[in-house]
């Protein structure tokens, strides 16, 4: 959320959620973390910085350069693991990383969050250039055919609850509904790691009346055949629900034959 500053303001100043993002990532304990919206952080933070912070040995943060949001909105990864190489890959208007495993490629992902068609293309972008087996990860600011009934029926009461906010978020939400970049994925042989509905957003956090548990799903992790990802949960509690307006998504992954 806004890299941890107070804001998406260029002299915006950094906030206590920056030292509750490193309790988070104590907390979940990954060998791999990837993180949306690192606003900032490529120009205030060092490789070292955060090697310092987060106690990860391999990091790389980058800038989406998506001339249509804010260019120094990025992402990051933090691991642990032995990586081959960290890349940049373009996915049609903005940048991800591409991080180069044993046997496996992560790709850390942070879709539009305007257009399910610049969705589409970043996602069809990023598929082109794949190399499997693979994982693709983080907030795809969409949903799934699956998720549909279930924000159909809590939508509303969200909506009695903060009409003006819902009159602005209507028109995204209504394209977020075609599930276009989920329907790609799994086209292309990218399964949906979660077997039950596990809604992500919003925390506490999010500038809305009455919300108390999340029921919305636009954080996934996908992944080709060949590798297996389990143990799915969607942290919460008070320092979840204090660091960000997403609560996180922690799976244990393997990525050989069994």
């Amino acid at each position: 959320m806004s890299g941890c500053y107070e804001s998406y303001a260029q002299d915006a100043k950094l906030t206590a959620r920056y030292e509750l993002l490193k309790k988070a990532v104590k907390a979940v304990d990954a060998d791999f973390v990837g993180l949306a919206d690192t606003f900032k952080w490529k120009e205030t933070f060092s490789p070292s910085d955060l090697r310092r912070d987060f106690d990860y040995k391999n990091i790389f943060l980058i800038d989406m350069e998506d001339t249509r949001v804010e260019s120094n909105i990025g992402v990051a990864v933090m691991t642990n693991l032995d990586v081959q190489g960290f890349n940049t890959t373009r996915a049609f208007n903005r940048n991800c990383i591409e991080t180069k495993l044993n046997g496996l490629t992560v790709y850390t992902c942070y879709l539009d969050d305007i257009s399910e068609d610049t969705r589409l293309f970043q996602i069809k972008s990023l598929l082109s250039q794949t190399a499997e087996p693979a994982i693709i990860h983080g907030d795809l600011n969409t949903f799934s055919k699956e998720d549909l009934l279930t924000v159909d029926r809590i939508s509303p009461s969200f909506e009695e609850a903060n009409p003006g906010l819902s009159a602005k978020l209507k028109p995204i939400i209504e394209d977020m509904r075609r599930c276009a970049v989920v329907d790609e994925l799994t086209t292309c042989g990218f399964k949906d790691s979660a077997e039950k509905w596990m809604p992500t957003m919003p925390t506490k956090l999010f500038p809305a009346t009455g919300v108390n548990e999340p029921f919305l799903r636009v954080d996934y992790i996908f992944h080709t055949a060949g590798v297996f990802v389990e143990d799915l949960t969607v942290p919460k509690g008070d320092l979840f629900d204090e660091v960000s307006d997403h609560f996180p998504l922690v799976a244990a992954v393997t990525a050989e034959d069994r």
